[in-house]
């Protein structure tokens, strides 16, 4: 469970709350990165076991060791290491490792970022990142030339200069658990169930060892049509890799299904050869670089062309991949280049493949055993309760009230005694 958030002084008595209730329940763990909730967690409740978050920015055996001695049983490692650091930190801390396999990337060192706190006065560091990161800048005066040699455009709309590529490690898989890496991790942010459903299917066959070579490409297809800027593998390799910002387009893309040949007709029409099945309400993408983000429609209507009878098309709802198609464009749709990417950024048939139930709260709802004690006598009463463990044994968290007057005598006592006993 993610407590991984810096906390305010007056924050705390609701956070003793949540480790009481996370306790409770016996979480696996907690990932933390505020060391005020690190006291507190080890002080009130030993019994939970802490991961350290990889907003502590651990990126060399020294902090892992610190971590280790501190009582962490498992440190989510910085994400800008290369392969051979994460190697050496595992195999020399002493502390179970965590490693990020997937997901959205921070420009900033391990998600320490103020970009947005700056900005907007919503803080990364407090769960609220605006994601400043992906807005389009421009540049005044001289030109910028990045760290990796490569110069920033000066134009009106001048790009994303620091927006990250999505962190990309299928390949590295079976070098990553020969080092003895604990545990992968996949970054979700906001992300919707099918996103959490077609990623962990991939990378849960590819670990087994049940994904074959042939079914890889379309199982990231699956991935890439839910949610997906272009992949990196960021620093694994070499603190000098250049590839890891996209500049030219935000958000997300989609899987490439084709490449515009043409438009014709009225309403126009749209023709590609895609290189995957399509069919009527999934949505389309296509890379428009003037416009500074993709256009997007969803198929209304489709058709393909009839083997052997020239200019004929058939009204489907779904065509097969391979297929040359034609699907019928908005009525205010933007110039659309030739040899333009088409992307397919929603599939109903991946929504069909990764059908899930959303669970019902109410279900899970648990109570908190709580013991309490009140004492009255004629000019005081006194009440103390304590939160219990699961065994009923104390969690160190009690509380105590008194209050003075005057009380007399209980006009029922026998009934006040038996509402007490009950």
């Amino acid at each position: 469970m993610t407590v991984n958030t810096v906390i305010r002084q007056d924050e705390l008595p609701e956070l003793v709350a949540a480790l009481a209730a996370l306790d409770q329940i016996g979480v696996d763990a907690l990932i933390i990165q505020d060391l005020g909730v690190y006291q507190l967690a080890r002080k009130y409740f030993p019994g939970l076991e802490l991961h350290a978050s990889t907003q502590l920015a651990v990126h060399n055996r020294a902090g892992a060791e610190t971590l280790f001695r501190m009582g962490f049983s498992r440190v989510v490692l910085a994400r800008e290491l290369t392969f051979e650091e994460v190697r050496d930190i595992t195999a020399t801390a002493g502390i179970e490792t965590e490693v990020f396999i997937h997901g959205a990337l921070c420009y900033s060192y391990s998600g320490l970022c103020l970009f947005s706190a700056q900005t907007l006065g919503r803080s990364g560091n407090r769960g609220k990142c605006a994601y400043s990161c992906r807005d389009s800048y421009d540049v005044h005066g001289a030109p910028l030339t990045l760290r990796d040699g490569s110069a920033v455009r000066r134009d009106p709309r001048q790009g994303f200069p620091f927006s990250m590529k999505d962190l990309a490690l299928p390949d590295h898989i079976p070098a990553l658990r020969a080092a003895g890496v604990s545990c992968f991790k996949i970054e979700g942010r906001k992300k919707s169930p099918l996103y959490v459903a077609t990623t962990t299917d991939y990378y849960r066959k590819l670990i087994d060892g049940r994904l074959r070579d042939e079914q890889r490409p379309e199982l990231e297809a699956d991935m890439q049509s839910v949610f997906s800027r272009p992949w990196t593998r960021l620093f694994v390799q070499s603190h000098k890799d250049k590839e890891v910002a996209d500049r030219d387009t935000v958000g997300h893309r989609g899987t490439l299904v084709g490449k515009v040949e043409g438009i014709s007709g009225r309403p126009a029409r749209l023709r590609f050869r895609t290189r995957r099945a399509l069919e009527r309400h999934d949505g389309l993408q296509i890379d428009l670089p003037v416009l500074g983000k993709p256009f997007g429609f969803a198929i209304d209507r489709m058709w393909t062309a009839t083997p052997g009878r020239q200019g004929k098309r058939n009204d489907v709802f779904q065509a097969p991949a391979g297929a040359l198609v034609e699907v019928q464009l908005p009525a205010e749709h933007p110039d659309i280049p030739l040899g333009a990417p088409v992307y397919c950024s929603s599939s109903q048939a991946v929504k069909q493949n990764y059908r899930h139930t959303r669970p019902k709260p109410g279900l899970y709802r648990t109570r908190t055993p709580f013991a309490a004690d009140v004492l009255v006598t004629e000019d005081q009463i006194t009440g103390s309760g304590r939160i219990l463990a699961a065994n009923g044994d104390p969690t160190g968290i009690e509380a105590r009230e008194t209050l003075s007057g005057s009380f007399g005598a209980a006009r029922d006592s026998d009934g006040m005694r038996r509402a007490a006993h009950d």
